[in-house]
């Protein structure tokens, strides 16, 4: 991997997440990913080391509960993470930041840009809430009842006054396509969707995604 620097924010309280930060070369602008719910920075790291060889700067939020990280993550706490990053990279003096977010980071970027200024957001694999999401997994099941955290992407996305990109895959099990879809025709102009055809949840990185969303900010940097 390039060489990267570990950066320890502490947005509340007994909060302390390891971030990893690679600063941009020559004026480039910085992504912050906020990844999803299954694995850590370490893992998604790997998916964006070519944004770094082409000059981008990348920040890879950590969240509280995650890659042992204390605390016990809840939706408004991993927002507030996510923040916090995006406030350490103002206090550094970075002006032109790239949101990208996966799955349940989908969320936390949607959010996040919905009360920062942000060049653009790329969104992976993105639902329009968690009760949706999980509804189409578990229709037997009273989610709404269940879930405390809704994470309504739908609801908030329009707020968000930058450009946006959709990347989903129509085979994916884990969050509908449609689901993607609907998300996408709540967006603002200008915005743009794609589909990675025959493609599941967990392989949307192999086949293109992190790509086509790293051309799309370097198309509005």
């Amino acid at each position: 991997m390039y060489s990267g620097s570990e950066v320890t924010l502490n947005p509340d309280p007994g909060i302390e997440n390891v971030c990893w930060h690679w600063p941009s070369a020559n004026g480039y602008p910085t992504i912050l990913f906020c990844h999803g719910n299954n694995l850590n920075i370490e893992v998604r790291a790997s998916w964006m080391q070519f944004a770094i060889g082409r000059g981008f700067g990348l920040f890879m939020a950590g969240y509280r509960g995650f890659g042992g990280n204390p605390g016990t993550p809840t939706q408004a706490g991993l927002i507030t993470d996510a923040l916090a990053s995006y406030d350490h990279l103002s206090s550094l003096g970075v002006k032109d930041i790239h949101v990208l977010g996966h799955s349940l980071g989908s969320s936390v970027a949607v959010h996040l840009a919905s009360e920062r200024r942000c060049k653009s957001v790329g969104l992976l694999s993105p639902f329009t809430s968690m009760v949706d999401a999980a509804w189409d997994l578990y229709p037997f099941l009273p989610i709404r009842i269940i879930l405390r955290d809704q994470w309504k992407s739908i609801d908030i996305i329009n707020k968000i006054d930058c450009p946006i990109m959709i990347v989903a895959c129509d085979r994916d099990t884990t969050v509908r396509y449609s689901r993607s879809k609907k998300l996408f025709a709540h967006a603002s102009s200008p915005k743009e969707f794609l589909n990675i055809p025959g493609v599941d949840h967990g392989d949307i990185s192999l086949q293109g995604g992190p790509k086509a969303l790293v051309d799309f900010f370097e198309r509005h940097r």
